[in-house]
């Protein structure tokens, strides 16, 4: 199972203005119970699989560029 240090930021004790990129390989678990309903969720990380590297600038998109850019399918009315 993940700890907290697993999420905690990976800027600390860097500039807090430089971009990191964070890759790894998790599994989720979801347990369910006879009648099917979710009982819990189970997160494991591969610790090996941990890269952190500093993305180009040009392939890193603001989150209000990012809302930009999704309007469209969050708007969306599905059938």
């Amino acid at each position: 199972m993940i700890g907290d240090s697993a999420f905690a930021d990976i800027r600390a004790g860097e500039d807090a203005d430089e971009m990191y990129l964070l890759r790894r390989t998790l599994a989720f678990v979801w347990p369910y119970d006879d009648r099917q309903r979710l009982i819990g969720e189970h997160v494991y990380e591969d610790t090996a699989s941990r890269e952190i590297s500093r993305p180009d600038p040009t392939d890193v998109i603001t989150a209000e560029r990012a809302a930009e850019l999704l309007a469209p399918e969050i708007d969306r009315i599905l059938p």
